[in-house]
């Protein structure tokens, strides 16, 4: 955990913010060849899927989707569109 000031000096606000990292507990592949990506991190967090084709320099990322994890810190986050490349690198990241 960490303080948030940011409205400390506007509103007087102070709040705590979470500072889990997203931990990536399994990959499976359906059976359509699709990949689902589940995890644990900060509750509430909004987690995001990003996916290179290669990973020379520059690496170019690109969205596949995000989720919001739920009440115990759990998230899932799907790759409807593996099967459109030959090979896909993956990154998770947090909005935090």
């Amino acid at each position: 955990m960490a303080w948030n000031t940011t409205n400390l000096t506007v509103n007087g606000t102070l709040s705590v913010i979470a500072t889990a990292l997203p931990q990536v507990s399994s990959i499976t592949q359906s059976s359509d060849g699709n990949f689902v990506f589940s995890g644990t991190g900060a509750v509430d967090a909004t987690y995001e899927l990003d996916a290179a084709t290669n990973l020379q320099s520059p690496v170019l990322w690109f969205f596949v989707t995000n989720t919001v994890a739920d009440q115990s810190g759990l998230f899932q986050l799907f790759d409807l569109s593996a099967t459109n490349f030959l090979q896909r690198f993956y990154r998770v990241m947090s909005s935090q």
